[in-house]
């Protein structure tokens, strides 16, 4: 959601990944920056890194 989000005000951008994430289904949402806020909002965060190309699971 981070591309389609990034043209978008911040109230607007949060407005819209609140109604994004009260979905009933499964939610995949890439994101180049997580921080802590937007990081507690998931239940289950797959954490991909360029540099090492490792993976990390956490939930």
């Amino acid at each position: 959601m981070d591309e389609a989000l990034s043209g978008l005000d911040e109230d607007s951008a949060n407005r819209l990944n609140q109604l994004i994430m009260r979905y009933p289904g499964t939610v995949i949402d890439i994101e180049h920056r997580l921080d802590e806020k937007m990081r507690r909002r998931f239940n289950k965060i797959i954490e991909v890194s360029k540099v090492t190309a490792q993976v990390s699971y956490e939930g």
